[in-house]
């Protein structure tokens, strides 16, 4: 890890902690607009989409150059090399089949958080065992970069073991 990721990874830390104290004494001022939400659900809506079709040349675009995707129960992967590494695992562990559900939308600037969570199916492939996803939540840290939202920050983990 450079010094100039390990700064961007500070300032990333504090505009989420600025986020997260503006959005909680300002209320309703913490709102994207709704062209801007718009923007955001599409490209989670996408990531969605990507994730039900296995596809990890979909997935890995909708990442930041330096993004980082913290899987629960799995290595941090930084970096579209390292993300792709992971979700190929991930796909040939998983067989998804969800509908993504928006629970909080905040943006500020160029950066945004989401809390998401999920409707559908999870199948692990080894045991052939589906369940549905109401256990799964997501929370998603955005950046906007040149124009165009992309995935920052991402993990996800489950309200009990599946």
């Amino acid at each position: 890890m450079t010094l100039r990721n390990i700064k961007k990874g500070l300032i990333l830390l504090t505009v989420i902690a600025t986020m997260m104290a503006c959005g909680q004494s300002q209320g309703s001022q913490s709102a994207p607009s709704k062209n801007e939400k718009q923007k955001i659900k599409n490209l989670l809506l996408s990531y969605g989409k990507a994730l039900n079709a296995a596809s990890v040349k979909d997935v890995v675009p909708l990442f930041a150059e330096n993004g980082v995707f913290m899987p629960a129960a799995s290595l941090t992967a930084i970096g579209h090399d390292q993300i792709k590494s992971a979700f190929d695992d991930e796909f040939k562990n998983i067989k998804l089949n969800i509908a993504v559900i928006f629970d909080e939308i905040v943006q500020r600037g160029d950066f945004a958080y989401v809390r998401t969570r999920s409707k559908g199916t999870i199948t692990i492939l080894s045991k052939n065992i589906t369940m549905p996803t109401d256990k799964y939540r997501a929370f998603f840290v955005l950046e906007k970069v040149k124009g165009k939202w992309k995935i920052a920050r991402f993990m996800f983990n489950f309200t009990s073991s599946l």
